[in-house]
């Protein structure tokens, strides 16, 4: 029995004593005495036994552990950066010159959310794949703060 449900239990027998005359409890001849009777009932219910804290260092190190996780779990933001107004969006990863598996274009300045890397590309919401290094120029750039 929780300590809430205790409480409200010895606040509704007490008020319950405290209208009635209950001479079925042994030994109670007065209200006082009615109310101790109860009280004594009442500590002979079962309590859930007491929680066992964890120590600050547990503590800390979970929050760790879950401060890295949700840094997993954040999206990560890319710019889009051309050296010829635009960047192909792939099908899969593989040849950066491959344009039978082009499904789209990405544009200077775009901002794209990164779901996946793989190698040198980047699985994005826009609907595929992009190179994000190639030839010696970053084409998606890490917006600071994401990473």
């Amino acid at each position: 029995m929780s300590t809430l449900a205790r409480a409200v239990a010895t606040v509704a027998v007490l008020s319950l004593l405290q209208s009635l005359a209950l001479p079925w409890i042994p030994g109670a001849t007065g209200v006082r005495s009615q109310r101790c009777s109860a009280l004594h009932m009442l500590r002979a219910l079962p309590v859930d036994s007491p929680k066992v804290l964890p120590s600050d260092e547990a503590l800390a190190e979970s929050l760790r552990r879950r401060q890295e996780e949700l840094k997993k779990e954040q999206p990560r933001r890319y710019l889009v950066q051309t050296q010829r107004g635009f960047l192909n969006v792939h099908s899969e990863p593989g040849d950066p010159y491959r344009s039978d598996n082009v499904v789209g274009r990405l544009f200077e300045g775009d901002i794209v959310i990164g779901i996946q890397e793989q190698d040198q590309w980047l699985l994005h919401e826009a609907g595929g794949w992009s190179i994000r290094f190639h030839g010696g120029f970053e084409w998606l750039k890490l917006l600071d703060g994401d990473g």
